[in-house]
């Protein structure tokens, strides 16, 4: 509700959100109000404040975006003041004052970004986000570093074994990203450098070789001590260049100064991307780098894969996540072009922060995920109104034009 230019809002009503662009200050006459970001479904509070009080001076220098969410505490009102005309107020001000409330104004912006990041720190989830490129940069680094090249090691082990042994290997099932830069390394070792050097839980190191062992990027070999209990001994790592490029680009965006969109899972857009990617397996990308697919190809293998229509809202969802994709029309022929180096990298990237999400939630790393059953279009059934037979993938009965429930 606005009086005179004057707004209120009663209690637990949202003021702005994290990541909103700073168009105006907001000027606090009366309440009490509580900054916070939102992580895995829990707030954590960053401050409260009180009236009287400016929240959005930290715009007054360079156009940015609210690093927290405001919410009001009890019955709040505030003025909201443009950012370009106190831009334009600051500019005709005295030379002196004007490096002062510059000065000001970059040690405040500072010292929040300092006591947002303690904050964040604080938080108990099992791997909190600020975490996330430490605990996977870590993991990365000391297998480079300490571990043995898996293929090196087997090519050893072979020159030890009979032709039997050998062939009975061969036949056992790996994982499908070994290769040449699969690495083998010590649990004890991995744990005691990765809290040494880079001040790393053991724990969060243990959920994040679970998620890579789910995701079938890691191997945990497991051997039983002297108390007949299981006990973690060695780690198998592969694509190590993938882990270290995941860790970069989350430490990337994670600290531009708000919650980057990329960093945000829309699973929607995942599914899109995914299918973007398996339907251009086979596609050879042109000078530019980019990967041409017929419209109805990308279509079908949405609809066969996830069960949804694709339609011209899904390319500006992507596009709202920083993938592009365009739209074009040849002789009759729609087709789309898009970056598949791009989108396969973004799409596993995003499986690793959704799966970080999860343990996030839950406490613990789901190995296996729940089988959803899917609807069969082909399936019959009868019409509740006159019994007639219908397909699964009917809406209306061809006989007596009754709706079917979807």
């Amino acid at each position: 509700m606005a009086d005179n230019g004057e707004t209120k809002v009663k209690r637990a009503d949202l003021i702005f959100g994290e990541g909103d662009a700073i168009e105006s200050a907001y000027m606090l006459k009366s309440g009490h109000v509580s900054l916070f970001v939102e992580r895995n479904g829990k707030k954590i509070e960053i401050q409260k404040i009180h009236s009287p009080h400016i929240l959005g001076i930290e715009a007054l220098l360079v156009d940015t975006k609210f690093t927290v969410s405001a919410e009001a505490i009890n019955a709040v009102s505030f003025i909201k003041i443009p950012i370009e005309v106190l831009r334009s107020q600051l500019e005709k001000a005295p030379p002196g004052i004007k490096v002062l409330i510059k000065s000001q104004t970059e040690d405040l912006k500072t010292m929040k970004a300092a006591f947002r990041s303690k904050k964040l720190e604080e938080d108990t989830s099992p791997i909190p986000e600020t975490f996330i490129p430490r605990v996977f940069g870590s993991i990365s680094l000391t297998a480079k570093h300490l571990g043995l090249n898996l293929f090196e090691l087997k090519k050893e082990e072979g020159k030890m074994e009979t032709p039997f042994e050998s062939s009975k290997k061969q036949d056992q099932k790996v994982s499908p990203y070994e290769g040449e830069e699969s690495i083998k390394v010590s649990w004890s070792a991995m744990k005691l450098y990765t809290t040494r050097f880079f001040m790393a839980s053991p724990k969060r190191i243990e959920f994040a070789l679970k998620i890579l062992t789910k995701m079938k990027l890691a191997e945990m070999i497991y051997v039983m001590n002297d108390e007949n209990q299981q006990e973690l001994k060695e780690i198998i790592i592969h694509q190590l260049g993938t882990l270290e490029a995941f860790a970069d680009f989350y430490q990337y965006h994670l600290f531009r100064g708000a919650r980057a969109t990329l960093l945000k899972v829309d699973n929607r857009a995942l599914e899109i991307a995914t299918a973007f990617v398996s339907c251009s397996d086979e596609s050879e990308a042109d000078f530019r780098g980019l990967t041409t697919l017929k419209h109805s190809d990308v279509v079908n293998e949405v609809k066969k894969k996830f069960k949804f229509d694709f339609n011209m809202d899904h390319l500006n969802l992507l596009e709202s996540k920083g993938l592009f994709a365009r739209k074009q029309n040849k002789s009759g022929e729609i087709s789309v072009s898009f970056d598949r180096i791009e989108f396969e990298k973004t799409t596993r990237f995003w499986s690793y922060i959704k799966e970080i999400n999860g343990l996030n939630e839950l406490g613990y790393v789901k190995i296996t995920e729940d089988a959803v059953e899917e609807p069969n279009a082909d399936t019959e059934s009868n019409c509740p109104e006159c019994e007639s037979s219908i397909e699964g993938h009917q809406k209306f009965c061809s006989n007596c034009g009754h709706k079917v429930a979807a």
